[in-house]
């Protein structure tokens, strides 16, 4: 293929991509509003509202302009084992997946209508574990543990360590640090590292994107 040609081709597929995302914005202002306007008394804040589709919305993009390296067999189940912890952390962390102990409230299936994007959300609650789905944590999580699959598989691959250390060990342990910042504040300043923890947390994850995207170092 000709530069010219290649030129014109990614041109024609930015091009795509951005209807697409305008597309895809318009689909969830409007979900928004159906919810908002079925639910009016629900109390929340703006940004609020659309912090769960930056991370949808850019977890996805990421992930789908970002193919599948090729690699050897043995490199790929490395980076599939790593990718497959780094979730289950980010999993644990961010409350997903967890021991129930003591339960509180009823076992079994709950169900509940949230702001989309924080819903609708779907849990299951057994005597000794729980398991539950929140749509943008699902999503974002699941971005970032392939971005960081494709990371490890390149790194490994071009052997720049470094570079992957880089991104894996400061770029991925943004979400975790951030989620665990209002639980080891204290009861005194656990309130106000939680009102702007998702503000953190959502900043963290466009830069972790990022990082894992560009893979500064890897290629």
């Amino acid at each position: 293929m000709s530069g010219a040609t290649g030129h014109r081709l990614d041109a024609v597929t930015s091009r795509r991509d951005v209807r697409l995302l305008v597309l895809a914005v318009a689909a969830e202002l409007l979900l928004v509003a159906v919810h908002f306007r079925v639910r009016p008394g629900e109390p929340t804040s703006l940004r609020y509202v659309l912090y769960p589709f930056v991370w949808i919305n850019l977890g996805v993009l990421a992930a789908v302009k970002t193919p599948p390296p090729n690699a050897s067999r043995r490199r790929e189940a490395v980076a599939l084992v790593l990718a497959v912890a780094y979730f289950a952390v980010l999993a644990t962390v961010g409350g997903l997946v967890g021991l129930t102990g003591d339960p509180q409230g009823p076992l079994g299936t709950r169900f509940a209508v949230r702001s989309p994007g924080w819903g609708p959300v779907l849990s299951y609650v057994s005597p000794s574990f729980y398991v539950t789905f929140v749509p943008y944590l699902a999503v974002g999580y699941l971005s970032l543990s392939y971005l960081l699959y494709v990371a490890t598989t390149k790194a490994l691959s071009a052997t720049a360590l470094g570079g992957l250390g880089l991104v894996a060990c400061v770029g991925c342990s943004l979400p975790v640090l951030t989620t665990l910042a209002a639980g080891v504040a204290g009861s005194a300043g656990a309130a106000a590292a939680y009102a702007h923890s998702v503000d953190i947390a959502t900043a963290a994850f466009v830069v972790t994107v990022a990082l894992l995207y560009r893979r500064p170092g890897i290629e």
